[in-house]
């Protein structure tokens, strides 16, 4: 099931990194692909470079995972009365970037303001998985995309004072 609300946060996210100064048309362009992954799960393609990957773009992939107990208790949900449907409650976010070349490049900066506006400002917890440099992230199922390219886990991080850390 699509969340209106994820989907919300996708687009905040492009317009947080247009406020913060160096990406004057992120609002605008920086969305390349909107939908889900191969298991259902809500997905974003944000690159500010170009509609086409190439090494060093300023490109992330973003998957909102929803917010669980262990086993996935379906007593721990909210159903929709009307639609008999489980609502959307609380995500975490899973970032897909390739490693910089330079880790004070601009892709660098443009990672570190990604996971600012989602860790900091949104109040999310995340994990940052990163592709070899030269090496497009990809998910399955985002962008027409087969395959999830191999990752490092580069670490999940929780957002900072008294948040919960399931999501937001």
């Amino acid at each position: 099931m699509s969340s209106p609300r994820v989907q919300k946060i996708f687009i905040g996210l492009t317009n947080s990194l247009r406020l913060l100064g160096p990406y004057p048309d992120a609002y605008k362009t920086g969305i390349k692909f909107q939908g889900h992954d191969a298991a259902g799960k809500d997905a974003v393609v944000i690159d500010l470079t170009s509609a086409t990957w190439a090494a060093g773009n300023l490109r992330v992939i973003i998957v909102a995972d929803p917010s669980t107990d262990v086993n996935n208790t379906a007593a721990f949900k909210t159903q929709s009365h009307a639609a008999g449907m489980f609502l959307d409650g609380s995500v975490s976010f899973r970032v897909y970037a390739e490693t910089p070349a330079d880790h004070t490049g601009d892709a660098a900066k443009f990672q570190r303001e990604v996971l600012h506006v989602l860790r900091g400002q949104l109040g999310a917890p995340l994990t940052l998985l990163l592709t070899d440099n030269t090496v497009e992230p990809t998910v399955a199922g985002v962008n027409g995309e087969a395959l999830t390219e191999a990752t490092t886990d580069a670490g999940t991080y929780s957002p900072y004072f008294f948040a919960v850390a399931g999501g937001v």
